[in-house]
């Protein structure tokens, strides 16, 4: 292990005995645990229902939207590749991992909360668990809203859209570029998303929102903070010490943004504090070198994961770049 204070390599024994009740105070085990994944699954599906214009009163008016059951389906789709990927790379290095527990939450479902119930042999091994989910979610997330768009040959949301308000799309640093390059989503009189419908809102593809969907929560999973897969892979690359001072500014941040008004960021406050605020136990070697790869790979998913969080500033992109780029 490393001896973070004083920066040394240092070898500890310790009892299986001791390892093993550690290990069983982090975990459900028995039968106790299903009842739990059936519960975070009901949860999710509210979630997603209601984000999709469902009326879950019974006594209430309304029919329900049969938007739903693409958006639970592309999101499944998104989540059900990363927990996949992240258990065939699990299984490459011996650790055993606990049921999927589904985070629901404002966007429908915010991915699994899945937890480590053995000892990671290496710190390239969790790194490699926790970038293979969010690879194979970003991945299955742009596949899945290309397909989508090329479906309906457009953008507007083709023949049986979804309507969600326009204040969803408020523009982040990379759609801003994005939107530099390719132009602006606005009509010649400066009305920006002009498709949007009065009353309704933006006419979208529900397999193409959950695309979208994909993103922002495979963006927040990879925020740097306790046992999210971003303070995973902070861990694995440059300490447990620097895993807790990342977890701390990561919280207030969320905090602050919370108290400006976001639903989402109290919401993901709330979740590293109460669940996931801990670091990882030691991996049994955290000296072996990770190598570069692993550093550039993790500098592009974290970098890529802020841009997609970030909110954009009035002029982010200035006039110095030439206008026909």
């Amino acid at each position: 292990l490393k001896d973070e204070q004083r920066e040394k390599e240092v070898c500890i024994v310790q009892p299986a005995a001791s390892i093993n009740r550690r290990l069983a105070l982090s975990q459900l085990n028995g039968l106790s645990r299903w009842p739990l994944v059936l519960i975070s699954l009901v949860g999710c599906l509210a979630t997603t229902a209601t984000v999709s214009g469902v009326n879950l009163d019974p006594f209430g008016a309304g029919e329900p939207s049969h938007q739903a059951l693409p958006l639970a389906l592309g999101l499944a789709v998104i989540i059900g590749v990363g927990e996949i990927l992240q258990r065939i790379m699990a299984g490459r290095y011996g650790v055993k991992l606990s049921p999927p527990y589904l985070l629901p939450g404002p966007l429908g479902c915010h991915g699994t909360a899945t937890r480590f119930e053995s000892l990671i042999p290496s710190s390239q091994a969790l790194f490699d668990m926790c970038a293979a989910k969010a690879v194979g979610s970003f991945v299955t997330s742009f596949v899945l809203a290309c397909v989508a768009l090329a479906a309906d040959g457009g953008i507007d949301g083709g023949t049986d859209p979804m309507y969600i308000e326009p204040s969803f799309f408020s523009p982040n640093l990379l759609l801003s570029f994005i939107q530099y390059v390719i132009g602006p989503y606005s009509d010649d009189l400066g009305n920006v998303m002009p498709n949007a419908v009065e009353g309704l809102g933006v006419p979208v593809n529900p397999l193409a929102f959950a695309g979208l969907l994909g993103f922002v929560i495979t963006a927040l999973n990879l925020l740097p903070a306790g046992q999210l897969d971003g303070g995973h892979m902070v861990q694995a690359l440059f300490g447990r010490r620097k895993a807790k001072i990342t977890t701390l500014i990561t919280v207030a941040l969320l905090a602050l943004g919370g108290f400006s008004g976001s639903v989402l960021c109290l919401f993901w406050a709330f979740i590293i504090l109460a669940f996931r605020n801990s670091e990882e136990l030691p991996s049994l070697d955290e000296v072996s070198p990770l190598g570069r790869w692993r550093f550039v790979l993790a500098w592009v998913l974290l970098n890529g994961s802020l841009l997609l969080l970030l909110p954009k500033s009035g002029g982010t992109f200035p006039s110095f770049l030439p206008t026909d780029f």
